[in-house]
């Protein structure tokens, strides 16, 4: 959907995209959005079989460059297809003539240490086709015993800007979950309307509308027709949206790095988080203490305020196994320090609250 110029007939129209006027607009049916024949890049020469992926060559197309004259777009990609497990693999997008932001955290991931091993086509649980009927360029991943495609970009919208990253799919199902941090009134995601969510890592309370909060977190599982289940991570850490489209379909914005995405092909939802995990780590074993009863907030007045809360949970026997702070204790919110006026003998209340039997 086109939302970052002034919308209008004559305006879409020039800009190679298609007007329609029983669009509602945002929320709704786009008013203009893009054509997919006049964007995104075609193959140049055949894929290249690896022994452990596929590669492919791409060229801008010329319509593209037309229909997106304000976006300037990387004119030749290069996409790996990595086999990287019998359950998971890697399709990174590249420009192979400058190397572009990457997100670092990938050179600790468990998988990434490890020399890739040959797989033949039998172990694997998925295939991974490039279309070569024609030189547009998309490519389908799908699970092999149930021909159910996992990831199919026939649906058009490659966008490869120096400012603006896009790719879309369809989806087997509208059992959509994850994609946090924003606002949802249900876990299941709902694909009535033409709805955006940003990915943009804000501290801000929680609420009824749609906000960002603190985290980012690109990464949805999507529960198939037959109960099978994977999951698709985005491995990219700047600005970002995401839209659902009624058909069932979704996109991905994003206003720089590479399109570098990791597919995982489970059995079920448990088995694609153990297949998520084995990528970018265990979580680690919490403390005893974190598994106990905890209370915390924002806006405590000083040091007797404090004391006071712990005093009232204890007297009316609430369990209370760990007490924090938020950042209004500190001494204008530098780490290490805390507000030796407001919050005068807060060490001596430290020391009191651990000492504390019932506590």
């Amino acid at each position: 959907m086109i939302d970052d110029f002034k919308v209008d007939k004559t305006s879409c129209e020039e800009r190679g995209c298609i007007w329609d006027s029983e669009g509602k607009g945002p929320g709704g049916l786009p008013l203009c959005y893009l054509d997919p024949k006049n964007v995104g890049y075609k193959r140049v020469g055949p894929v290249k079989t690896k022994t452990t992926g596929l590669e492919v060559e791409l060229q801008l197309k010329e319509t593209a460059r037309k229909t997106l004259q304000k976006v300037p777009q990387i004119e030749s990609l290069r996409v790996d297809v990595s086999y990287l497990t019998e359950n998971i693999l890697r399709v990174k997008i590249v420009d192979p003539k400058d190397s572009r932001y990457e997100v670092p955290i990938q050179t600790e991931f468990p998988l990434l240490q490890q020399k890739l091993n040959y797989l033949n086509d039998d172990q694997r649980v998925y295939n991974v086709d490039i279309n070569e009927i024609s030189d547009d360029f998309t490519f389908t991943i799908t699970r092999k015993s149930s021909k159910t495609k996992i990831f199919d970009t026939s649906i058009g919208g490659l966008i490869y800007g120096d400012q603006l990253l896009q790719i879309a799919t369809h989806l087997p199902t509208k059992n959509v979950y994850g994609m946090g941090e924003n606002t949802h009134h249900s876990l299941r995601h709902d694909f009535t309307n033409y709805k955006t969510f940003p990915l943009f890592s804000q501290d801000q309370g929680t609420g009824e509308e749609q906000v960002n909060y603190y985290g980012v977190h690109p990464f949805y599982t999507c529960l198939e027709s037959d109960g099978k289940s994977h999951g698709i991570l985005l491995l990219n850490s700047n600005a970002m949206d995401y839209t659902l489209l009624p058909e069932p379909g979704l996109s991905f914005r994003t206003i720089g790095g590479v399109i570098d995405m990791f597919v995982f092909l489970g059995d079920n939802p448990e088995h694609v988080v153990e297949l998520y995990t084995s990528l970018i780590g265990r979580p680690i074993l919490p403390p005893f203490w974190g598994l106990g009863f905890q209370l915390t907030r924002w806006g405590y007045k000083g040091t007797d305020d404090v004391r006071s809360v712990i005093d009232r949970n204890l007297k009316a026997n609430v369990p209370l196994d760990v007490m924090y702070l938020d950042i209004d204790y500190m001494d204008q919110y530098h780490d290490f320090s805390y507000d030796k006026k407001k919050f005068a003998k807060l060490p001596e209340l430290i020391d009191e609250t651990k000492s504390k039997d019932n506590l």
